[in-house]
């Protein structure tokens, strides 16, 4: 009732490797839901931030609240959980239920007091550098210490430096850097691994991670010179 957390978790050739730990203080609003209303916007809010790794690819979401593994397979009378199961639709998950004793980590994250919020930010964004270190390519820690390294004075005296990398704050989410260039090279990575789902989609996974300036017209100048996404904006617009 008093946060939400999740651990993303990949598994190993031996264990179970953590990718990223993410956490919020839930909201006035949010108080007042349900015990099935707050555990759906938990998983709302989780997977939007890690939606990055999650879209296009199979995935099980792990739980102490056993009604959860079966609240998506009806239909409710509640207008929000509604809504939500209409916006979770877009991805390939299970609802998996696990006892509350083995759920230690995400019980754990949500135990947090206030004093933590920024010890876990700074993990987070360990946590995620350390999943660059083994990249190649556009998404590599090396590739993003190196386009950092043709930012102005001025341009890093505006960020936050952490970690040795720049980063900008944008409704609570912590995006690093990049310059046009490498901007245009992600957006065309993440096209090239999702497939052609569009300028808006390619735009918003990248947010999810990175910002650069004007970077939604880079998304929309670059991709509007694939012709399978342009027919199938088309196709769209007809239906």
């Amino acid at each position: 009732k008093f946060r939400f957390a999740a651990v993303l978790i990949q598994e190993g050739k031996d264990c179970e490797v953590p990718i990223s730990f993410i956490s919020r203080v839930t909201r006035k609003h949010e108080k007042n839901y349900s015990v099935s209303e707050l555990e759906l916007a938990s998983i709302i809010f989780s997977i939007n931030k890690l939606r990055f790794y999650l879209l296009g690819k199979k995935f099980f979401i792990e739980t102490d609240n056993r009604a959860l593994t079966s609240i998506l397979k009806h239909k409710y009378r509640n207008s929000r959980i509604h809504r939500w199961a209409l916006l979770l639709q877009k991805y390939d998950f299970e609802i998996l239920y696990i006892p509350g004793p083995t759920n230690t980590v995400a019980d754990a994250l949500t135990r947090m007091d206030d004093t933590d919020r920024t010890d876990l930010s700074e993990r987070k964004v360990r946590m995620n550098l350390n999943t660059l270190l083994d990249e190649d390519g556009p998404f590599s820690l090396t590739e993003l210490k190196r386009d950092q390294n043709k930012l102005t004075l001025e341009q890093k005296s505006k960020l936050i430096l952490k970690h040795d990398v720049y980063i900008k704050i944008i409704q609570d989410m912590e995006l690093y850097i990049v310059t046009e260039d490498l901007a245009r090279r992600i957006l065309w990575a993440i096209h090239d691994k999702f497939g052609h789902i569009g300028i808006d989609k390619t735009w918003q996974i990248f947010r999810e991670n990175y910002f650069c300036k004007q970077d939604r017209q880079i998304a929309k100048r670059e991709l509007m010179t694939c012709d399978l996404c342009q027919r199938g904006k088309e196709k769209n617009n007809h239906n």
